[in-house]
């Protein structure tokens, strides 16, 4: 195994100081020749040396990552948010150390213990249920702190919500005029606070509309897609089908989908299938899904921004996304 090159032999082989090769490593804006800059760019591809930049955070106590925490990466909605971080975290120079939390109360814990360690500058995080001790904690450490989905229970907290509620009234309100009067909500558990904000716009929706509440299915199963085909199991034990069915996500409304149809329900003809997302692969079932969306990039990059605003020393403020309804071929009018 070849020996790692060390800064002192790119000093040599550049024929300048240690603290000149280190002033050109740390770019803080130290004057150095064009010429000098040059041999040390030859040196370091010459003995194709890698700076320790974990070395360097420890000395100057200046990380350049962020935590990011979140439900779970086999839904496709989480991606396209750390996407949106990202574009904006690689033009601050940040790193991204992103966890999955899996619904987790205890390893979310872990996970926020081990980012601390790491000495991450900021967190954002997509947390589980009321945890005002543990915001409370981190941002008395200093740490610049942004809540995706969930409402901070603390001050000084950035938040990136969105409108759930009205997403779930848009949705009951679009199959109730297209004729609709049996519509179930079919939902991972509702421990969380933005699916109970999803239940109580089905549940306003059908009460401004002189409705009763259908049927509310509960599940649990980590693959919201297999919760999907679960949920679907459970509606088709029922004595009486819906016409129509409110999914908790996209990913749900698809297993939803795969089961009724390999089970004989036409869609949309024997029923209308609603989901919560708009993700990519929606226009590309058959048929394309009818979904509330959720723009995941733009939140992403909100709560990115937020983040480095509050770094920077500007005040947490919070941010209220607001929903659209695309229809799609997954309803029908009856």
């Amino acid at each position: 195994m070849n020996k790692k090159a060390t800064i002192n032999e790119v000093a040599r082989q550049a024929n300048v100081s240690i603290a000149t090769v280190s002033r050109y490593l740390s770019n803080n804006g130290y004057p150095i020749k064009e010429e000098t800059k040059e041999k040390i760019e030859l040196a370091i591809k010459a003995l194709d040396y890698t700076p320790n930049y974990l070395g360097r955070m420890l000395k100057t106590n200046k990380s350049m990552d962020i935590g990011v925490i979140i439900p779970t990466i086999l839904n496709p909605y989480y991606p396209a948010v750390i996407l949106g971080i990202e574009n904006l975290a690689r033009e601050k120079g940040y790193n991204i150390l992103l966890c999955n939390s899996k619904r987790d109360k205890t390893l979310q814990k872990q996970y926020i213990d081990t980012l601390i360690q790491k000495q991450i500058k900021g967190l954002i995080i997509s947390s589980i249920g009321d945890e005002e001790t543990l915001f409370h904690d981190i941002v008395k450490k200093g740490i610049g702190l942004v809540s995706l989905e969930e409402e901070a229970p603390i001050d000084g907290v950035g938040q990136v919500l969105f409108n759930y509620q009205n997403g779930a009234y848009l949705a009951i309100r679009h199959l109730i005029e297209q004729g609709h009067r049996k519509i179930a909500f079919l939902t991972s558990p509702l421990n969380k606070k933005s699916r109970n904000e999803i239940l109580q716009g089905y549940s306003r929706c059908l009460n401004d509309y002189k409705l009763d509440y259908y049927k509310v299915i509960e599940n649990k199963q980590e693959n919201e897609y297999e919760n999907g085909i679960m949920l679907a199991k459970l509606l088709m034990a029922e004595k009486h089908l819906p016409t129509a069915v409110l999914a908790v996500n996209d990913m749900a409304a698809y297993g939803i989908m795969q089961y009724l149809m390999q089970n004989g329900i036409r869609i949309p003809e024997d029923m209308s299938i609603i989901g919560f997302d708009d993700l990519i692969i929606s226009k590309m079932m058959n048929p394309p899904l009818t979904t509330v969306r959720q723009p995941s990039e733009m939140t992403g990059e909100l709560a990115a921004s937020m983040l480095f605003d509050i770094l920077e020393g500007q005040q947490a403020r919070k941010i209220v996304l607001e929903p659209e309804l695309i229809i799609r071929a997954s309803t029908k009018k009856i």
